[in-house]
Parts: structure tokens; sequence; C-alpha cells
């Protein structure tokens, strides 16, 4: 990609520069090649910017899963919502994010960064949660979104 921008660099350069010190206006070939030097350039600037925005998105999504699978957690560890919601001697159960919005463990405006949805109107989604051992494992399934990323 270097190699492409710099040869483009230097028959700007030539063509333009350097010429332009015996003449008073530019060809059409001079005005063509500085169009698709800007072009190419403005392609690369898109896509890396949209790169960045992306992966800020997948950061955002991973800090939003952490969140509510760490308060799905906390609501199965306390003893009183365990027998509620998730009975002791199960294998897993399912936890809604109205259960964790009921209790104060997450906020009613907290949104899916890869939906924009409230997870308050999210009744799709649920966080499983699996006893492998007598360690808890919890894991956000989430219906919702159709990103390949999410489903990893």
């Amino acid at each position: 990609m270097f190699k492409t921008n710099d040869f483009l660099l230097e028959i700007w350069y030539t063509l333009i520069v350097i010429d332009m010190k015996n003449r008073n206006g530019f060809t059409l070939i001079e005005l063509l090649v500085t169009i698709a030097l800007i072009a190419t350039l403005s392609i690369v600037v898109g896509v890396s910017v949209n790169n960045l925005l992306e992966d800020q998105n997948h950061k955002d999504y991973d800090a939003f899963k952490k969140d509510v699978e760490d308060a799905a957690c906390v609501f199965v560890q306390s003893e009183s919502r365990t027998s509620e919601t998730c009975p002791k001697g199960g294998d897993s159960c399912h936890i809604m994010f109205s259960d964790l919005i009921k209790y104060g463990l997450i906020r009613k405006t907290m949104q899916n960064p890869m939906t924009d949805e409230a997870v308050i109107d999210d009744t799709e989604s649920y966080i499983d949660v699996t006893y492998i051992n007598g360690e808890k494992y919890c894991k956000l399934v989430d219906n919702k979104c159709t990103d390949e990323y999410c489903q990893e």
C-alpha cells in the first residue's frame, strides 16, 4: 500500500510541482492525478476510521457483557435470591435482565452497545448460570445481537 502511495506522490510532485515553475495552469492529466491521489487517501482514511469504530464497539460490548455476567453471578450468589430464580440443586438456570434490574444490580438505562437497545426491553436474551464441579459460570446469551462478535 505504501509503495503505491509513494509512487503517486512522486508522480504528483514531478507533474505538478516541478513543471509548474515553467507554466501558468494545470493540465487535465495533472488534475486527474491529483484527484486520484486525494481519492486514494480518502479511501485509506475511511477504512481506518471504520476499523477503529468497530474495534471500539467490540470493546464496549465486552465491557457490557462482563458487567452483566458479573451482576448475574452476584445475583445467584445471594442466598435469598438463589432459591427464587436459580435452585441450588440444579445444573443451570437463566437469569433475565429484569431480575438484575429489579434487585438493583444493573441500571434500567443500560444499553447493549451492539443493538443500541435498552436491556429492560430485551426479553429474549439472558445470562446462563451453570454449575460445573461446584464452580459457577455466568455467560450472556445475547439473542438480539446478530453480529458474529456477539456469538463468540
